[in-house]
């Protein structure tokens, strides 16, 4: 394999190797958010994370004007993953979907974080996305997400314009996406790589 370049003899050093780790430390679970089951003395079955400003470091890419925010696709992405472990199937749609409450964890601020299901598969299910802050002496949990969850799939949205339609129609008024985020990063919306997923915006007058 090394036909064709120079050789020569070199001096390795004579003191003790340190053997000192130099690889970086990896999250568990690659940073993201595992529910796990807690017991109740509710009949609602309840699944809970812990959450910390920088923990998982997902969180830590969603802010708004420096503070950690907790997004609304992580209420939405926890309350599917747990409906999906609840019912056997990842097969669902979202209703009457509502936001109360953000989330806001500053430095070194950690909260209990729960997935709260009522019902029964087969039927909506009513369900809430509520924190509990470590150390809140009031035991008061708020509620940041609720609405309902049924299995099956979304229902249709009967005639409407397709999405490769809509495209096409607005082709001539796309906009890069890296403008988009600049706007955003002015208005105070801090977001990383895993909140970037727009690749091109698609505009015209009213829409």
């Amino acid at each position: 394999v090394d036909r064709g370049f120079p050789r020569a003899k070199v001096a390795l050093p004579t003191y003790p190797f340190e053997r000192r780790r130099c690889w970086l430390d990896s999250e568990p679970n690659g940073g993201e958010l595992t529910l796990r089951r807690v017991r109740s003395a509710v009949p609602e079955e309840v699944l809970e994370v812990e959450v910390a400003a920088g923990a998982p470091s997902l969180l830590a890419e969603h802010r708004l004007f420096g503070t950690v925010v907790l997004s609304a696709t992580t209420c939405i992405h926890l309350t599917a993953a747990a409906a999906a472990a609840s019912f056997g199937t990842p097969s669902l749609a979202l209703r009457e979907l509502e936001f109360p409450e953000a989330l806001a964890l500053r430095d070194r601020e950690s909260a209990a974080l729960q997935v709260v299901l009522a019902g029964a598969a087969g039927e909506p299910a009513p369900f809430r996305v509520c924190s509990l802050r470590d150390g809140d002496a009031s035991g008061q949990w708020r509620d940041h997400a609720r609405g309902t969850i049924a299995v099956g799939p979304a229902e249709p949205l009967g005639d409407e314009e397709t999405l490769d339609d809509l495209i096409a129609r607005l082709a001539s008024n796309a906009v890069a996406s890296g403008a988009f985020y600049e706007v955003l990063q002015d208005a105070g919306y801090g977001l990383g790589r895993a909140f970037r997923w727009i690749e091109v915006l698609h505009r015209a007058p009213g829409e």
